[in-house]
């Protein structure tokens, strides 16, 4: 038991920067003991990195609510191909991408259906504008869905 418990500080106090404390390494720890003294030294390196992002995303949201003004829309594809196949998502995970970009920024989104492909699968795109433009962007989804054939059934081919 003395020998593991070492190894596993040494292990563990080598795998991480800066290694434990002599104080950490010098009890017999289990593994759940040891994952909570990791995460605990790296909680404040987590806050910081939150901050950052945080900063990032208003700073990217000021940007673009600055681009857009009180009138503007940003017409974006909703997936980069038509609709994926059940359960396709799980090797497509990078193309949520398209959406969760307008989520993440706070900015109102309206997702406009475009018809069908010609395989038949369902086509959309993404209506993103300004905070509190929701009349706007309402307004140009109704008048993009009735040009592009809006909302179809797959049945319907």
């Amino acid at each position: 038991l003395y020998h593991l418990t070492h190894l596993t500080t040494y292990l563990w106090s080598n795998a991480w920067n800066p290694p434990l404390s002599t104080e950490e390494t010098n009890v017999i720890h289990t593994g759940h003991i040891i994952v909570i003294v990791i995460v605990h030294r790296n909680c404040s390196l987590q806050v910081l990195r939150a901050l950052q992002f945080r900063r990032l995303r208003d700073r990217l949201t000021r940007q673009l609510t600055e681009t857009l003004g009180d009138d503007g829309i940003l017409l974006v594809p909703s997936w980069p191909t038509t609709a994926p196949f059940h359960h396709q998502l799980v090797f497509t995970f990078f193309n949520t991408a398209y959406t969760c970009l307008f989520n993440a920024l706070t900015l109102p989104v309206i997702q406009c259906p475009m018809g069908l492909d010609s395989k038949g699968l369902p086509l959309g795109i993404q209506v993103v504008g300004a905070h509190y433009s929701d009349r706007l962007l309402i307004a140009a989804a109704q008048q993009l869905s009735q040009a592009f054939g809006g909302w179809t059934p797959a049945w319907s081919q």
